[in-house]
């Protein structure tokens, strides 16, 4: 995968410079370090480690193989300034030393996993989380990060404009489909458990995202819009378009994350979003407006439905952490097309 643009990390620097500058000196251990999050997380570090910190920041990426880790980041940074540590999030053998902070990123996100194996979803998010924490515990961390999800509140009332941390929510436990979700609220709980005077468990629960390095051909519905546009295809909707998201771009996805790590209070959840929802079919004719390329909505809306949302409340986060969006939805679409646009022509 190619590099992220520097222009982007620059802003997170801008936009994380204090928090990023309470990490001097740190020793951070990150799982997930290959998927989405985890490109964005390791990138940002590493960036903030050259340009800012005078290279006191230590960072082992967790991995089931180092050569495609490297691979993965090839480019983007002197690769021999990162400890590869192999193994299963669930099994892998504790590196020795102490690691001040911990990132637990690594999330079996695939839909189909979900779909077509949700015992295997469900045991690899619960005992990867358990795995984890009993390291941070030996490892002396202060402070651990989970990323968690959106999913646990369940279905969003379509009264709800966004969902604030503190709704109940309802995830059916015998529903077998609900296995990712199931398997974030027991990773959250487990955090509970772990947290004391020494550790601090800091729960972030994302919603959805858009940027470089998202995957154009799974369950993400921008995602796929995209995929199409960049491939010449009239873009298409599979629904009736009305389901709600938000998308919030990575640099704002890592200063919010970075601001929970650093100063979030232990065990209380923060909604990690942008605020602001469109529809699908608004979604497709934003991306449509910026590629050229036609859309097409497969679905049609059921007379009297309401329409589905997924959208976060980010009033927690705003308040008491500081952390805004700065990216709109257009923007973020125009930078994720161009990133790809220049990873194409650099293979050419």
């Amino acid at each position: 995968m190619k590099p992220l643009f520097h222009s982007d990390l620059d802003e997170i620097l801008d936009l994380s410079r204090e928090d990023l500058l309470a990490l001097r000196g740190a020793r951070i251990f990150i799982t997930g370090g290959t998927g989405f999050f985890g490109k964005w997380i390791v990138e940002s570090l590493m960036h903030a480690r050259e340009r800012l910190l005078g290279g006191k920041l230590e960072i082992t990426v967790l991995t089931r193989s180092r050569a495609n880790a490297r691979t993965v980041f090839e480019g983007a940074f002197d690769l021999d300034q990162v400890h590869w540590h192999e193994g299963e999030i669930a099994s892998f053998s504790f590196p020795s030393g102490s690691f001040s902070h911990v990132i637990h990123a690594a999330t079996p996100a695939r839909a189909s996993i979900n779909d077509n194996d949700p015992l295997r979803m469900l045991e690899i998010t619960i005992s990867g989380t358990r795995h984890i924490l009993y390291f941070a515990r030996q490892a002396q961390s202060s402070r651990l990060l989970l990323t968690s999800s959106g999913a646990v509140y369940g279905a969003q009332s379509p009264d709800l404009y966004g969902v604030p941390e503190s709704h109940p929510g309802f995830v059916d436990p015998l529903e077998p489909k609900n296995a990712y979700a199931v398997g974030k609220l027991v990773s959250e709980h487990f955090c509970t458990q772990f947290s004391s005077d020494k550790l601090a468990c800091l729960i972030a629960r994302c919603f959805a995202f858009v940027g470089p390095g998202l995957p154009l051909d799974e369950h993400f519905a921008i995602g796929n819009f995209i995929g199409d546009a960049l491939a010449g295809r009239k873009i298409t909707i599979k629904g009736d378009g009305t389901p709600y998201r938000s998308y919030l771009y990575p640099t704002d996805l890592i200063a919010q994350l970075l601001a929970i790590l650093v100063r979030g209070v232990s065990c209380r959840p923060y909604n990690v979003g942008h605020p602001q929802a469109f529809n699908l079919r608004e979604i497709a004719e934003a991306v449509s407006a910026q590629t050229n390329v036609g859309t097409e909505i497969l679905g049609k809306p059921q007379p009297g439905a309401r329409s589905v949302r997924y959208v976060p409340d980010l009033s927690r986060l705003q308040s008491e952490l500081g952390a805004v969006p700065r990216v709109n939805l257009s923007e973020a679409i125009r930078r994720t097309l161009a990133w790809h646009r220049h990873s194409d022509q650099k293979r050419k």
